[in-house]
């Protein structure tokens, strides 16, 4: 998925052409019309603003350009490749270099989620990002300029809290507000939703890094966010990507609703660290440290799943085999199947077979009850 920025927002759109370009571009249009001031008429203009357009003294507006190209016969293309600055009226040219084309890339989906994490969308669209990690903003300037191109980034430092604020030009909100429908209202983008994995683990990644916390000594993953449609949006994300959560719950702080998901078990933990590429070295850190915690090659869910995957695989099969099969204890291996049992899960056939000497003796042999083998 990809947009076009003189096709998303053309009618604020300033630009700064190549200086070859743009004075041969007015000079074929002077010799067409003849004099500036028919020029001026026919763009609807002034004398004066063509004279600075000419020399470069102010930004043209993408449409008159637009239309003197088109009067002059210039493909739209060859126009696209002299432009080497975009901007606002009365805020200059702020994005030099710029990317034309804004691509639903990894970098944008990342950006996104840092936006929607510790960012800000203010009324006028002016994206902030604060964090006092630096390297998180440094990132967020970094991708920043990989999606529109090299930005003139206002940034500030707050020494009350140590905190480091960076603002993109509104040029950028505007854009991004034209790329997604309920971007303003800080919603994650329907577009993600039907989109690349990819991209869903990158956006998750970001948004981790800014609101996710690691908790090893309960075991448990968290993201905590004030709005409770957007945690909601999330849970679904991170089912996207194969990692469950837990359902919503709210706490209250300063008289504040907060609203927070949790994931437990190793095998989510595992495959968060597989697919969500962190950042925050602190928590990449500690969520190695809460993998390594784990001294027992299965605790007691995770080996009740694994003999659940083995029955699917058989009809009917005993524990000296399951025991086999996993490489565990014979008495832990009953256990759970006693548990399985209890849970209405597995069931047990008896059934009469002669040994090697001939002996008849029971055998206890095990498969997945009917209704959840479905």
């Amino acid at each position: 998925m990809k947009w076009s920025i003189i096709k998303l927002v053309p009618e604020i759109l300033y630009i700064k052409l190549e200086d070859i370009f743009r004075k041969d571009i007015f000079f074929r249009a002077s010799l067409k019309f003849s004099s500036y001031r028919k020029l001026a008429k026919e763009l609807n203009s002034t004398i004066t603003s063509i004279y600075f357009w000419k020399e470069g003294i102010m930004s043209c507006p993408f449409l008159v350009i637009k239309k003197l190209a088109t009067l002059l016969g210039i493909d739209e293309n060859e126009l696209k490749k002299n432009i080497v600055g975009i901007g606002m009226r009365g805020r200059g040219i702020r994005i030099k270099n710029p990317e034309l084309v804004i691509n639903f890339d990894k970098s944008l989906a990342r950006l996104l989620g840092h936006i929607y994490g510790d960012g800000s969308i203010h009324y006028n669209k002016v994206i902030s990002y604060t964090n006092k990690n630096l390297k998180l903003t440094n990132e967020f300037k970094n991708l920043s300029k990989d999606v529109f191109g090299n930005l003139s980034i206002h940034e500030e430092f707050r020494l009350d809290d140590e905190t480091n604020n960076i603002y993109l030009p509104k040029l950028c909100g505007l854009i991004l507000d034209k790329c997604f429908k309920n971007f303003n209202k800080k919603r994650v983008p329907l577009e993600l939703f039907n989109s690349n994995p990819e991209l869903v683990v990158e956006f998750l990644a970001a948004i981790f890094d800014d609101e996710g916390c690691v908790k090893v000594n309960s075991k448990e993953l968290a993201i905590v966010l004030k709005d409770k449609k957007m945690i909601e949006d999330v849970s679904y994300l991170f089912l996207i990507a194969g990692i469950k959560t837990s359902c919503v719950s709210e706490e209250r702080k300063n008289k504040k609703s907060y609203w927070r998901i949790r994931i437990y078990r190793r095998k989510n933990f595992i495959k968060f660290r597989k697919q969500i590429k962190l950042k925050h070295r602190n928590k990449i850190k500690s969520l190695n440290k809460l993998l390594s915690s784990y001294t027992l090659r299965f605790t007691k869910y995770e080996l009740e799943e694994a003999i659940i995957d083995k029955l699917k695989k058989y009809n009917l099969v005993t524990a000296s085999e399951l025991t086999r099969e996993l490489n565990i204890r014979i008495d832990t291996c009953c256990k759970t199947l006693a548990r399985l049992e209890n849970k209405n899960i597995v069931e047990k056939y008896r059934r009469e077979q002669l040994d090697n000497l001939k002996r008849r003796h029971t055998v206890n042999l095990w498969c997945l009850n009917g209704h959840y083998s479905n």
